[in-house]
């Protein structure tokens, strides 16, 4: 059977090797994505009951091991994107991590989709039947308070807001 997507959303320093600036965090973390609403369109991130949302804090420390059933091959796109002028971040670290923690596990197959646009993205789960995405990238909030992830286009910045990604995703099934 088909289920829907589980969008992770990890606040700070996914590796923990930089110290976590609580002044920085706590607005951000205070904010209900789950119930995020673009005030603009009126629309919902996790609009879908295919969908949910869990957000975390990175940390250096690794989340405890926790059981889940899986049926046949654990599928998992990652999707990175660094666009000219955002902060450099570490994506051959980001991949090996995750390939490491997968390698023992021979129902596990890892896709990767390089230097992503959101319509590449799009696309690729429309394609596949994926069990996670992993995004490695930055985001934000903008002055109206609508959250976004950013993607790349042509290199370019692509701000991609909750109700953009909400729409495309929202009724994929996986």
């Amino acid at each position: 059977e088909l289920c829907g997507l589980r969008l992770r959303l990890m606040l700070g320093d996914a590796l923990g090797s930089e110290s976590l600036d609580a002044s920085t965090l706590l607005p951000v973390s205070k904010l209900p994505w789950e119930l995020s609403i673009d005030r603009e369109r009126g629309r919902r991130l996790a609009k879908s009951r295919y969908t949910s949302i869990v957000r975390t804090i990175g940390t250096s420390d690794p989340p405890r091991s926790t059981s889940v059933r899986i049926d046949g091959q654990l599928r998992v796109l990652v999707v990175d994107s660094q666009p000219e002028g955002a902060a450099p971040l570490n994506w051959p670290a980001e991949k090996a991590r995750i390939k490491g923690a997968l390698k023992k596990w021979k129902y596990a197959h890892l896709e990767f989709l390089d230097y992503a646009s959101f319509e590449d993205t799009c696309r690729r789960l429309e394609g596949g039947s994926f069990s996670v995405i992993h995004f490695i990238g930055h985001g934000g909030v903008n002055e109206n308070g609508n959250g976004y992830i950013l993607f790349e286009k042509d290199r370019k910045r692509d701000p991609v807001y909750a109700a953009d990604i909400a729409d495309r995703f929202g009724d994929i099934k996986s």
